[in-house]
């Protein structure tokens, strides 16, 4: 379980020297064991609110729990150690070496991961039948399509094999055959994963997300099942919901 608890992080604007909230007073509950969508347009907040999940940003304000351990609460060395065995992250732009074939990359990431070369050996041959990438172990990265490109983002991600998954706008760029088969491989781990999503994209909720988490402007604006929002907003889809809820804060929209 992940508790976000009267969160903010706040900038000084370096032109008005006034300061501003990337996000304002967040609290929410992540299941363990879901998918849970963080809905907004860009610069809602979205990209914030991962980061500071995952360590590499913190808050101005508030505290983070997972599995009621405070994130932020914790020595540097603990915190690392935390983030290391718990989260996974798969970033919108994922860098690679490009000279490198799958099969160098990956094993190298599971061996920092894995002392004991015998859990090594098979967490790789289940991480690269999850991914299904068998056909291009020996491929260059640069020769990757886009979609097996973002399959070996996901691969990397579960090296830890971590609890908790983090995905920033996991089909961005994709072809519709592409987001067919990486929607199928986020299902698949949802099975052992606590899976959050950050999308822009309508479509993605409503394939993939068991609790939405509409964001806008820094603030959640409403939280709860497609069906919960979409009832308390008096609206027939998610869409209309989204866009009824989007239209009225004032506030600057920052990443």
């Amino acid at each position: 379980m992940i508790q976000f608890d009267n969160i903010s992080k706040i900038y000084n604007d370096p032109n008005s020297k006034e300061k501003f909230y990337a996000i304002k007073n967040i609290s929410c509950t992540i299941n363990s064991g879901e998918i849970t969508g963080l809905l907004g347009v860009n610069g809602a907040g979205k990209s914030t609110f991962l980061k500071m999940l995952s360590g590499n940003l913190s808050p101005t304000e508030g505290n983070i729990f997972i599995n009621k351990t405070n994130l932020y609460e914790t020595t540097f060395k603990d915190n690392t150690t935390l983030l290391k065995e718990k989260i996974g992250f798969v970033h919108e732009q994922p860098f690679f070496y490009d000279e490198e074939t799958v099969f160098e990359i990956l094993p190298f990431a599971i061996n920092i991961c894995n002392q004991n070369k015998i859990e090594a050996k098979n967490n790789f041959e289940k991480i690269i039948n999850q991914c299904n990438l068998t056909e291009v172990l020996n491929k260059k990265i640069k020769t990757l399509s886009k979609g097996y490109k973002q399959r070996l983002s996901f691969a990397l991600s579960l090296s830890n094999n971590p609890e908790i998954l983090l995905l920033d706008e996991p089909i961005s760029g994709l072809d519709p055959i592409q987001i067919n088969e990486i929607r199928q491989l986020i299902i698949n781990l949802k099975q052992e994963k606590t899976i959050i999503l950050s999308t822009h994209l309508m479509q993605e909720i409503d394939a993939l997300c068991d609790k939405i988490i509409i964001l806008n402007k820094g603030k959640i604006v409403a939280q709860g099942t497609e069906e919960e929002i979409c009832k308390n907003n008096s609206t027939e889809n998610i869409e209309q919901a989204f866009l009824k809820l989007v239209k009225n804060t004032g506030e600057k929209n920052v990443q």
